[in-house]
């Protein structure tokens, strides 16, 4: 989870807004928000799809899962038991 407050960080610049403008939109403290970046402290999980369709990004996207490397190892891993 460690990438998350730079994910969150280098979204915010795309969009050229201040911890402040995005806190405000988020309905929390611009606090947070410098927590969230340095990652002195996460989002509540609750907040996580709302940064997400803030960001316009999937969860995944904003986690950093890449699900095309796990559908390939299951995919391996199936083909294996089908031998």
């Amino acid at each position: 989870m460690n990438e998350l407050g730079i994910k969150i960080k280098v979204l915010r610049k795309r969009m050229n807004i201040t911890q402040e403008d995005l806190a405000e939109r988020l309905g929390v403290s611009f606090q947070a928000v410098s927590k969230w970046e340095t990652n002195a402290a996460y989002p509540d999980i609750s907040m996580f799809p709302v940064l997400a369709n803030f960001f316009n990004v999937t969860t995944d996207e904003l986690l950093g899962v890449d699900l095309s490397k796990k559908k390939e190892k299951i995919a391996g891993i199936i083909a294996e038991y089908d031998r």
